[in-house]
């Protein structure tokens, strides 16, 4: 099996420890062949993972937070829902290294990435696969949540905060 790791380093929840937790977990998996990429920029697993097909990877395991993995289903997918084939695309699996991690939660993974890590492992050598339903919204994907108004504006006074090298916390979050 070809999996192709992308980490975001800027993460919240990430730090050299858990990459090595996760690799450790994910190489334990027989016959796996594990290729790992950092991300440098905002867009940059978007970039990554643009024109990747089956051919190219059965997974794309994200170490990262909500943010990286809508980068990733969007650099996957094309913009065209009708253009969209399951088959052609590799798998998505998620490792929760973000501050909300709602995707991975809804997944029922542990909170923890080095948990989270040995359960997807033991999947993957199962062979375990489920499939989820996908939203679009303009000419975007989304997996877990859309939001507008308040929920948007939240959102975006988060970013600015994490822009300026501030963590993503609960509290920040609610103030």
């Amino acid at each position: 099996m070809r999996v192709l790791m992308i980490s975001n380093p800027q993460s919240s929840g990430q730090s050299p420890a858990t990459v090595r937790r996760v690799l450790y977990a994910i190489r334990a998996v027989p016959d796996i062949r594990l290729r790992s990429v950092f991300t440098h920029y905002p867009g940059h697993a978007s970039r990554i993972v643009d024109g990747l097909t089956r051919d190219d990877a059965d997974v794309v395991l994200v170490l990262g937070g909500d943010g990286t993995v809508n980068e990733v289903v969007n650099g996957l997918l094309p913009a065209d829902p009708a253009a969209a084939n399951a088959a052609d695309y590799p798998a998505l699996a998620v490792v929760p290294a973000g501050s909300a991690n709602v995707f991975s939660r809804a997944l029922g993974f542990a909170p923890d990435p080095a948990s989270a890590a040995r359960e997807l492992a033991e999947g993957l050598a199962a062979g375990s696969f489920r499939t989820v339903s996908l939203g679009r919204w303009d000419e975007g994907w989304f997996v877990v949540n859309a939001g507008c108004g308040v929920d948007a504006d939240v959102i975006a006074r988060m970013e600015r905060a994490r822009s300026r090298g501030r963590s993503a916390t609960p509290l920040r979050y609610l103030a």
